[in-house]
């Protein structure tokens, strides 16, 4: 449960509250800021599913570049184009290979979530 905030887990207590009847769904869309129709489409979700319902769910990054894909560029960097600068390796990448990566990936400082495959092998 990774990601949990406050306003979660206020949730959670709140429609808690509706499902055990201490307050109403229009009390508790009230407190909450919501509708009185999603206030009910969470307790469904709430009932079904538990807390973890509530929470919205991970999707995997858009932007990440395959792993294949990874691969083949940092056997394209190590076995043809090892003394490229990087400027130079990015539009070989885009005028051979076809493969179009933006010049911030080729930046270590920029690579926080490990997207560029370059500097993660």
């Amino acid at each position: 449960m990774d990601g949990v905030t406050m306003k979660d887990i206020r949730k959670y207590e709140v429609l808690k509250d509706v499902l055990e009847k201490r307050i109403k769904g229009s009390q508790a869309a009230q407190l909450l800021g919501y509708s009185k129709v999603h206030i009910s489409r969470l307790k469904k979700r709430l009932q079904k599913k538990g807390f973890e319902g509530l929470l919205r769910p991970k999707k995997p990054s858009s932007k990440k570049t395959p792993v294949s894909r990874r691969e083949e560029i940092v056997r394209l960097y190590k076995e043809i184009y090892y003394d490229f600068n990087v400027m130079h390796f990015k539009d070989k990448l885009e005028e051979i290979h076809n493969i179009k990566l933006s010049l911030k990936c080729f930046s270590i400082r920029n690579d926080k979530d490990n997207s560029c495959p370059i500097w993660t092998s």
